[in-house]
């Protein structure tokens, strides 16, 4: 059984009378790369700073490496590295010198990693943090909080604001974090198309609520849409209804269907019974979490997204 080095249960967490987070529970576990998934608001950034214990839970369990956060003395605040939204170093500051403060900082600081990623991304160790790039800057934190040496990393919104080359090269960074050092990543993130390649495991929030949460290739798997010329026959609605149809929807006389239990032998069974003209698609992760988070909204009688 997988280590576990976060455990939520049950987090409540407003701001007067805004519900932020609402009853979330989630686990990562030890060399994951956990995606905490939604659209701005969704109570992604108030769930991480409970997580780093810059907010007290108003209600629930809260545990990081085995402890709740307000615990952690500096030995296992060592053992976490944070980067936040705003993504900040000291704006006088150079990279030599945070790197070299660091080094002195960080028992596990690796110093290797720090000089090559340096290179690869081409910042100047001597320029100041303010004159750099916005991708510079962004590289030049995430370097920092890879090549401490943490087992755990927690991100919140990392990629924002950067083009796609620097986007990539950031998912790279820390995939190498794991399958080269073992770190474990919590990262929230609304750019669903990007943080697809790197994920293990999601979690989807909306309105402070998680709504899915699990393996994503197990939602690859099993969810599809399936794409149907024309209305299905009311005779037909039976075969249907043996679906777990999570939504339904008719639209420039196609009829089309989000399946959550796609088996292999749904595609020729549909065909049989409804003729030739079916369609089966995948789904990558942008489909999975609006059709959920369309799902949700229609349950909940709210407008999504």
């Amino acid at each position: 059984m997988n280590e576990t080095l976060i455990s939520v249960r049950n987090l409540c967490r407003g701001f007067g009378r805004t519900e932020a987070v609402r009853n979330v529970s989630l686990e990562v576990h030890r060399g994951s790369i956990h995606g905490l998934l939604g659209t701005n608001g969704a109570g992604k950034t108030t769930l991480i700073r409970v997580l780093m214990g810059h907010l007290y839970p108003d209600s629930g369990e809260v545990l990081v490496l085995g402890q709740p956060p307000r615990q952690h003395d500096s030995q296992t605040l060592r053992r976490i590295a944070y980067v936040s939204d705003r993504m900040e170093l000291p704006s006088r500051s150079c990279l030599a010198d945070i790197i070299r403060l660091n080094e002195r900082f960080f028992p596990n600081w690796n110093s290797q990693l720090a000089t090559r990623l340096t290179k690869e991304f081409h910042i100047d160790p001597s320029a100041v943090f303010s004159r750099l790039s916005l991708g510079q800057k962004r590289h030049a934190v995430l370097l920092q909080a890879i090549c401490q040496g943490a087992e755990l990393l927690i991100l919140d919104e990392p990629f924002s604001g950067l083009d796609a080359i620097f986007r990539r090269q950031c998912l790279d960074m820390l995939l190498e974090a794991t399958v080269e050092y073992g770190q474990t990543i919590l990262v929230s993130s609304h750019l669903l198309h990007d943080i697809e390649r790197i994920v293990d495991t999601v979690t989807m929030m909306c309105d402070g609520r998680v709504f899915a949460e699990g393996n994503l290739e197990d939602f690859k798997r099993r969810m599809r849409r399936i794409r149907v010329e024309g209305a299905v026959p009311s005779e037909r609605e039976q075969t249907l209804s043996q679906l777990n149809v999570v939504r339904r929807q008719m639209k420039h006389q196609v009829t089309d269907l989000i399946v959550d239990d796609y088996q292999e032998a749904t595609q020729q069974s549909l065909a049989r019974i409804l003729g030739e003209k079916v369609i089966v698609e995948h789904m990558n992760l942008e489909d999975i979490f609006v059709e959920l988070s369309l799902k949700t909204a229609e349950q909940s009688g709210k407008t999504a997204l």
